[in-house]
């Protein structure tokens, strides 16, 4: 059995060709439009869901057969089809062009295969047993959903909006490792889980220290007449 090497891969603006255009190449679509790649599809026939986002400027596509053209530029390709022959011959193509390839459900045709994902705004978690049992990854998937919420991807999206703020302000790595430790442990997941968001960010900037004045988080959203 392979030994992967695992990646997160940026594809934004690269791009990258899937083969085939069923129900299983359009969960490949979706997931690459996700990631901004500049996404191109050959296939036979696809299905009206890729025909829409083909309408809609979201991904190139081709009627028709592959050759191997369509691999040129290409940073990585995915084939999403039934047809063995063709599968092991884009398999040579990508290989004599030094291009990773997934083929769908054939382990031994892949250079990388595609984990079971969590998504939760900046965050994101993948699961993989090596191609091993992917009834286990869909398993252990739906056990970390129940532990990671959106409040936690909201959380991610606060921290990201004051790392600038507390790279400013906090001179030294230990110092700023202590500083988020001390927001990811307190009641500041709990406000953004409650939607409270701005509570959430006060509070935040009151554990860091940046605020200069930080306001008791109970306390009611006033105007300043020193403001104007």
């Amino acid at each position: 059995m392979a030994r992967y090497y695992p990646i997160s891969l940026n594809v934004e603006g690269r791009r990258c060709l899937i083969v085939g255009g069923g129900r299983v190449a359009e969960r490949k679509v979706h997931t690459l439009i996700e990631a901004r790649a500049d996404l191109y599809l050959v296939a036979r026939e696809v299905t009206p869901g890729i025909e829409a986002l083909a309408e809609s400027g979201a991904l190139h596509v081709r009627i028709g057969e592959p050759v191997e053209d369509d691999l040129e530029g290409t940073v990585l390709v995915i084939a999403a089809t039934d047809d063995e022959a063709l599968n092991r011959q884009l398999r040579e193509w990508a290989g004599a062009r030094s291009i990773l390839i997934n083929v769908v459900d054939v382990p031994e045709l892949c250079d990388f295969i595609v984990p079971a994902r969590i998504n939760r705004g900046p965050i994101a978690i993948t699961i993989s047993t090596g191609g091993s049992s992917p009834a286990l990854s869909k398993h252990l998937r739906r056990v970390i959903e129940e532990h990671v919420t959106e409040a936690h991807g909201r959380l991610a999206e606060l921290m990201g909006r004051l790392r600038d703020e507390v790279l400013g302000s906090i001179h030294t790595q230990p110092d700023r490792a202590a500083a988020w430790r001390r927001v990811i442990d307190s009641d500041v997941i709990d406000l953004l889980a409650a939607g409270e968001h701005g509570e959430a960010e006060r509070l935040a900037r009151q554990i860091i220290g940046l605020d200069e004045r930080p306001r008791d988080k109970e306390a009611p959203d006033v105007p300043d007449p020193e403001a104007s």
